[in-house]
């Protein structure tokens, strides 16, 4: 919930607060990130959605489907 609230605020500024309260063992976790932060970190999944992404064009295109 905390980390879907963050997404949507970096979504228009480029800073939020991410706070988590009794995180583990009664422990709050609170921290500032930035949006090239954030989005430094989603790289990877987002390199892997591409590639999954051209490869169904692909085999799509071998099929003779187009996505047009």
């Amino acid at each position: 919930e905390a980390v879907t609230k963050t997404k949507k605020i970096l979504s228009a500024n480029m800073e939020a607060q991410l706070s988590v309260e009794c995180l583990m063992e009664d422990e709050d976790f609170g921290s500032t990130i930035n949006r090239e932060v954030f989005l430094e970190m989603c790289q990877p999944m987002m390199d892997r959605v591409t590639a999954v992404l051209e490869s169904a064009k692909a085999a799509a295109a071998a099929a003779g489907i187009t996505t047009e």
